[in-house]
């Protein structure tokens, strides 16, 4: 049975455009990632602290991006949220840029929709292994919390996605 395939497949042009308008995002659509080199990638290439999407969630009628860079002014990473139905507007939706303080070079690395809010998966900005932390996003007034660090993943591992397994009253379960 084939009837969860999607029948049609539809592209977005409006996500750029709304970074381009970001006084934050737009210096660095178009940029090199990264802010140093990493022990994969070296010479000569400029590290621009490009963007870098890696999360993506849906809250109510809000598409949240989120980007692991850049991380700018000592630890500001960036989301955007659009209006859910928009998105795929010829003109493209109105974007709100929305600071995160995650820490010194931590962009997001993944985002989960919850009660309330978004859970946010921070990490390394550069491809490297690192810390993690868990923070939840409350959509009611933009303001982030720290949950809890990730214990130190495998040597060379790095933290990329945030399963939500379950959510109760007092807790969040998940799977990084």
């Amino acid at each position: 049975d084939r009837s969860w395939v999607a029948k049609e497949v539809a592209v977005s042009g409006s996500l750029k455009p709304s970074m381009l308008a970001s006084p934050q995002i737009a210096p660095h659509v178009d940029r090199c990632l990264g802010s140093k080199p990493t022990r994969w990638k070296r010479g000569d290439f400029p590290h621009e602290r490009g963007v870098n999407i890696e999360g993506l969630a849906i809250l109510g009628n809000r598409l949240f991006i989120g980007f692991r860079g850049p991380v700018l002014h000592g630890g500001t990473a960036y989301m955007m949220a659009f209006d859910r139905d928009a998105v795929f507007a010829k003109d493209g939706p109105p974007a709100v840029t929305i600071p995160l303080a995650l820490g010194e070079g931590m962009g997001v690395r993944d985002l989960a929709a919850v009660a309330g809010g978004l859970l946010v998966l921070s990490g390394p900005e550069d491809d490297e292994p690192g810390k993690a932390a868990i923070h939840f996003f409350n959509a009611a007034d933009n303001k982030v919390t720290r949950l809890g660090a990730v214990p130190d993943p495998a040597e060379g591992g790095k933290p990329e996605v945030l399963l939500l397994l379950e959510e109760t009253a007092a807790a969040f379960r998940v799977l990084i």
